[in-house]
């Protein structure tokens, strides 16, 4: 909430850049309407002691989103424990080998953190905030998390792309009757979320070809189709790969230890999403080089890469 113009620069085309204009404008707002509401109308207690401005209110909100702890689940109704509120997630979680847990114990009022590993002295005490991706961290955290297990990139199928398409209007209809996704897709690290591959499926048919018969009780035609699938995300993801920043260069710029807070946390999240993207498009490529070489076996081919444990162990 308190990043200038030219720290979200660096992020403008990235999910997180959205996030954060309309965290803060939501502030702005919040703050309005309870100045309207409770400050102006009862001068008499919110006097010049308690600062009611909106830098006060910005500071209020951080504290309660970075360090609070939701007591009532129930009800979600934050709380700020002293001494637990110091508890961090760590920003290489998968180097963490002993991790602490926590709850509120609502009988006893009691706010409790455990752990049934020993600790040594001196030995941080790392808790879990959760599945969460990139851009909740950097924007209620100020945290940019290594190899995040949670992070994704999202993506959008392009007007450009979908002006190439045969009857397009036809095979849109199609989806949205039977409630398919077909323009905004959450990309995780390992392989195509199936309802990316349906959509890129059912859009590169044949203008004379009936959706609802082409796609078998699995949902794919045929291994060539398949071929020709894999090779539009390839390209339409190779286009996304070669508008975003270099990772080399963005690693190059952390090197230098030439930037403030912010700016390295701004480059840490963008470099973060570019690698995800390419290791992506790397699945991509070996997932249409495997069906290349497997055709002959048809539907067995596409039904061994859409296994998950299958497509994580594809040459990268």
């Amino acid at each position: 909430m308190y990043w200038n113009e030219e720290e979200l620069d660096l992020i403008k085309d990235y999910p997180v850049y959205t996030d954060i204009i309309n965290l803060k404008d939501g502030l702005i707002e919040q703050h309005k309407i309870i100045k309207e509401q409770i400050f102006d109308r009862f001068p008499e207690i919110f006097t010049e002691e308690y600062s009611t401005s909106l830098e006060n209110f910005k500071w209020v909100m951080s504290i309660i989103w970075s360090r609070g702890h939701w007591m009532d689940e129930e009800s979600m109704i934050p709380g700020i424990v002293p001494f637990a509120d110091m508890m961090n997630h760590p920003t290489s979680p998968l180097k963490v080998k002993k991790w602490a847990e926590y709850f509120y114990e609502k009988k006893e009022e009691s706010f409790q953190v455990f752990s049934k590993l020993e600790y040594e002295e001196g030995d941080q005490v790392w808790i879990d905030y959760g599945e969460k991706n990139d851009s909740e961290y950097l924007n209620y955290y100020g945290m940019a998390i290594e190899q995040n297990p949670h992070n994704f990139i999202t993506f959008e199928i392009s007007d450009e792309f979908l002006r190439e398409i045969d009857i397009r209007g036809t095979k849109e209809a199609f989806m949205q009757n039977r409630r398919y996704n077909s323009r905004n897709f959450q990309i995780y690290h390992y392989f195509p979320p199936l309802e990316l591959l349906l959509a890129i499926r059912i859009l590169c048919l044949d203008s004379d070809i009936d959706p609802s018969k082409a796609l078998n009780s699995d949902l794919h035609c045929n291994v060539q189709h398949e071929i020709r699938t894999y090779k539009t995300l390839i390209r339409m993801f190779g286009y996304e790969s070669s508008n975003r920043h270099d990772i080399d260069e963005d690693t190059m710029l952390l090197e230098k230890g030439e930037l403030n807070r912010r700016k390295r946390l701004a480059i840490q999240y963008r470099r973060a999403q570019n690698k995800l993207l390419k290791h992506f498009l790397q699945k991509l490529c070996s997932a249409e080089e495997y069906l290349m070489k497997n055709c002959e076996r048809g539907t067995e081919a596409i039904l061994w890469i859409e296994n998950p444990w299958n497509s994580l162990g594809l040459k990268k």
